[in-house]
């Protein structure tokens, strides 16, 4: 399976990546069981690397798929999402992906980022907390 994740509960932090040839049905699994995770996740901050993935095969269907997969997490309290996407296929497909969620449950919290270079998990909340200059930063 080219997706996974770690959730550590004394962070709140979930840890998820995926790599190789990564399809729609791999991240649908993947959250589907985060999201069958018991209890709730307030405060919980996500980070996804996409750093070793080759090819996000993920169509507009798919978003939509993701997106609803997303709401149910934030519902449960997820509070920030930074996703590692160096490559120019993954960085634009995160945007579709991020754009969607955006387009289903309104304009997303500040804690929502794509970025082109890694952030050190220890790092990640420091990181959240800075807010970005522009919607544009939300992409750097």
């Amino acid at each position: 399976m080219p997706a996974d994740f770690e959730f550590n509960i004394d962070h709140r932090l979930i840890d998820m990546a995926a790599w190789d040839h990564v399809s729609i049905d791999e991240f649908v699994d993947c959250f589907r069981r985060l999201n069958a995770l018991p209890g709730d996740l307030t405060d919980t901050i996500e980070y996804i690397d996409l750093g070793e993935a080759s090819f996000l095969s993920i169509s507009h269907q798919g978003a939509l798929q993701l997106a609803a997969e997303y709401e149910h997490l934030l519902d449960r309290g997820l509070r920030g999402i930074v996703v590692y996407a160096p490559g120019d296929n993954t960085h634009s497909t995160v945007t579709m992906i991020m754009t969607t969620l955006a387009s289903i449950v309104g304009e997303l919290p500040s804690g929502f980022r794509i970025v082109r270079t890694p952030v050190a998990l220890s790092k990640l909340r420091e990181y959240l907390q800075q807010p970005p200059l522009d919607r544009a930063a939300l992409t750097s």
